[in-house]
């Protein structure tokens, strides 16, 4: 018969398995949640403005869980890393971005939640390639550049 604590210790491991991967399938469950909310957003928000397809900087803010004024701010801080095809910027102050400039302010932001937002971006504008056959290897190899 094996000693008292051998028998604890296993008891633990058990338990802190199990406990990890609740927390695992709560992670997965979030990030499902989370594609979900981008998905709606974009189906929601995403509008034409000068003849560019692009999602306003509010609603942007409220799907990274930051404030409006903290993330024009961002963009200001890197205005550089924002060319003309990545953003429009309205004569009040306010930022309109196409989907090169959503995948680069995700990319600035450094919460937790800014990075799981951003990650499901890519996840999404990936699996909107792969519904349409293809995927950006494909884009690379026939040498095209537009989508």
């Amino acid at each position: 018969m094996s000693p008292a604590w051998i028998t604890k210790y296993f008891t633990l491991i058990q338990r802190v398995k199990k406990v990890t991967f609740e927390i695992r399938i709560m992670e997965m469950e979030g990030d499902i949640s989370l594609f979900l909310a981008i998905e709606k957003m974009m189906q929601e928000s995403l509008f034409m403005h000068q003849g560019k397809l692009v999602v306003k900087d509010v609603d942007l803010a409220a799907i990274y869980g930051v404030k409006v004024t903290d993330l024009r701010t961002k963009i200001r801080e890197n205005i550089s890393r924002f060319p003309s095809d990545f953003m429009i910027e309205s004569s009040k102050g306010e930022y309109a971005l196409t989907e090169p400039g959503i995948l680069m302010l995700g990319g600035l932001l450094r919460s937790e939640r800014a990075r799981r937002v951003h990650m499901q971006f890519i996840e999404y504008f990936v699996h909107l390639l792969r519904e349409n056959g293809m995927s950006v290897f494909d884009l690379i190899k026939t040498g095209k550049n537009e989508l």
